[in-house]
């Protein structure tokens, strides 16, 4: 699920590096007092109206969700949101809490918070991020509260590692898909998978554990497909998926099932076994119309070697 899939790079900015934001659980960088936190890609969304001060949305909230948690730092933040590490009372766990900005709550993104809130807590599985509670905070943020992990996301890691061998990457792969066959069977969808999404935790034994997050796009497939398109692009113009890895279907603002997702689990198998998503254009729209027009170029031609069986290069680009 990485080459900043939020926001399509143009060719200079291909050529280097990209700053991922903090994950859910992942240690945060060093700041200053002056500091505040880098904006996290997942929850970043176009606000039209004014808010409060950069420094009163990073602020640690005083208000303990009515005693229940208490807030211990923010591990991550965008325009949307902000992510923050905290301590469950009476029982001491530390947990994650993802909490929405209340200066754009809406009906429509308060719906689309709950739905998410809703349908997560319907999944148990070892391969998907556990949710514990959510609700509506005093001063009327929507919250959410979910495992607090140390790992790094598999955006950071191809990132470190260039790309991965075929190994590790079907190690991933199998990992992911028992997850999301598990969403499946509940008739829930991811709708953004991508690396960002993908938290990778280190075993005892060394080996990586892959825990699926951020389900705020999921959709009971059973949903109406009418509704599955007006959900497409918001009113604020915010695209719901990302163009990097957007299924044509997604694109296209159709109905969407099962096949979304497996879509999008071809274009992180290909961003980790070459470096980079099948598709990369000098804008989103530009990104999200290759998708629909564009074969992707085969991982042994990309890389300029062997790499995989010509045959499953070939599944590969049939996902």
């Amino acid at each position: 699920m990485e080459n900043n899939p939020d926001q399509v790079p143009t060719n200079t900015e291909k050529k280097r590096s990209q700053e991922q934001a903090p994950e859910i659980g992942s240690p945060p960088p060093p700041q200053s007092d002056n500091q505040e936190p880098r904006e996290n890609p997942v929850l970043a969304a176009p606000v039209k109206r004014p808010g409060p001060s950069p420094r009163e949305l990073y602020r640690i909230p005083t208000s303990p969700l009515k005693g229940k948690y208490e807030f211990l730092q923010v591990i991550g933040a965008g325009g949307a949101g902000v992510i923050y590490k905290a301590k469950q009372n009476p029982l001491g766990r530390i947990v994650a809490i993802k909490m929405v900005h209340s200066h754009i709550v809406s009906p429509t993104s308060l719906m689309r918070f709950e739905k998410e809130a809703k349908t997560i807590s319907t999944l148990s599985h070892p391969n998907i991020i556990t949710i514990h509670d959510f609700g509506v905070s005093e001063d009327e943020q929507p919250y959410m509260v979910m495992d607090y992990m140390e790992g790094v996301s598999l955006s950071d890691y191809i990132k470190e590692q260039g790309r991965l061998s075929i190994d590790e990457t079907c190690d991933y792969a199998i990992q992911i898909c028992d997850g999301l066959s598990h969403a499946h069977k509940k008739g829930i969808l991811h709708r953004d998978l991508k690396p960002n999404n993908l938290m990778l935790v280190k075993l005892e034994t060394g080996e990586y554990h892959v825990k699926i997050l951020d389900f705020g796009l999921a959709k009971l497939l059973h949903g109406d497909e009418e509704e599955d398109q007006k959900d497409h692009l918001t009113k604020t113009g915010e695209t719901v998926g990302t163009p990097a890895y957007m299924s044509p279907e997604q694109v296209m603002g159709k109905g969407l099932d099962q096949r979304t997702d497996i879509y999008s689990l071809g274009c992180v198998i290909y961003n980790c076994l070459t470096g980079s998503p099948p598709f990369l254009g000098e804008t989103k729209m530009e990104t999200m119309l290759m998708h629909l027009n564009n074969p992707p170029t085969p991982v042994n031609e990309k890389l300029g070697e062997e790499l995989l069986d010509p045959y499953f290069d070939r599944i590969l680009l049939k996902l």
